[in-house]
């Protein structure tokens, strides 16, 4: 029965990798539709970044946001099949992440601009960490 159960049951060495492909491949489809940013634009003495820094950020949130729903797929089947209430609170706690994650997505800003407020910040090492946060997450969710 063990085997049986475990054949029929994806482990997360399969289901991580193809979380992380689906955001990369629908972020850069969905950074495609962003019209480029000049290079060395200055609004009020700041300086805001080219089109492809912008477009890396989207290509990261979109990751993040389908590891986010990959791990709110996991856990309405885990609940769903236990009734636990640690994974009711788990369902709940992820979906204000990804309802956080969707409204500060950076393509449902007014104007790319609006991202940029910070001279110089660096949004992409906290975009990597927090998919790396997912990624062991889900991992270890599906193991």
């Amino acid at each position: 029965m063990q085997n049986e159960q475990s054949r029929r049951r994806p482990t997360g060495k399969y289901w991580v990798p193809v979380a992380i492909l689906i955001g990369v491949v629908l972020g850069f489809f969905l950074s495609l539709t962003v019209p480029p940013l000049p290079y060395n634009e200055f609004v009020f003495g700041i300086h805001y970044f080219d089109w492809s820094y912008f477009a890396f950020h989207i290509i990261l949130s979109t990751v993040a946001i389908a590891l986010l729903v990959a791990l709110f797929v996991v856990y309405i089947r885990i609940y769903s099949e236990t009734r636990a209430n640690f994974a009711l609170g788990l369902i709940i706690v992820l979906g204000a992440l990804l309802l956080q994650s969707l409204l500060t997505y950076p393509l449902l800003l007014a104007e790319p601009r609006e991202f940029w407020t910070i001279p110089g910040a660096s949004f992409d090492s906290a975009d990597i960490l927090l998919i790396v946060a997912y990624a062991v997450f889900l991992y270890l969710s599906l193991e």
